[in-house]
């Protein structure tokens, strides 16, 4: 059973406490960054989805990998790449997520993806950690999903998420039961 050292993360519903609305005007800007930013930087587009990268260098690497972690999805199941279509409008690479070790992110209010490349190792293996990053996509549209009916436990939500991300990676030919980008 191995896991990575690492979690996703995915920030819980705006308003659960009411200390929660000292951060709701920082949640709403970031919002509103997230909607603005690809029509003030260059994005690229995938079926609908954008991917933007704030560095020029390294932006044409990161629209290859995600687009061919999305065609991967899309070839070899239909149900979850519907999914992601709908749950996800913004693939941002961010070098500097909240949780600094997590993959990726996801926030819903902007339906907005962060990802963080660094996590991933293309130089050993790209077709498997292609696949890695396309579990990690169907993983965060999950939480999307489960956020929008509104689902409270936060460790279930978690586990649904999990299951769906090894279920896309089986139909990709991996083995990957007890093995998790993202710890459950």
């Amino acid at each position: 059973m191995k896991t990575m050292p690492f979690s996703a993360y995915c920030p819980e519903p705006l308003i659960r406490h009411p200390l929660d609305l000292l951060w709701l005007p920082f949640t709403l800007c970031r919002a509103v960054f997230y909607a603005a930013a690809p029509f003030i930087w260059p994005s690229g587009i995938f079926r609908g989805i954008r991917t933007l990268d704030f560095n020029r260098k390294s932006r044409s690497s990161f629209d290859l990998k995600i687009n061919d972690a999305l065609a991967m999805i899309e070839q070899n199941d239909r149900r979850r790449f519907e999914r992601v279509r709908r749950e996800i409008r913004l693939i941002v690479y961010d070098r500097w997520l909240i949780e600094p070790l997590a993959p990726g992110a996801y926030f819903r209010l902007a339906k907005v993806c962060l990802i963080n490349l660094k996590r991933f190792d293309f130089s050993k293996s790209p077709q498997f950690e292609t696949a890695l990053l396309a579990g990690l996509i169907v993983y965060l549209a999950t939480h999307g999903v489960l956020h929008r009916k509104r689902l409270p436990n936060v460790d279930r939500v978690k586990a649904l998420c999990h299951k769906e991300e090894v279920r896309l990676l089986l139909k990709l030919g991996y083995d990957m039961h007890g093995f998790s980008i993202i710890k459950p």
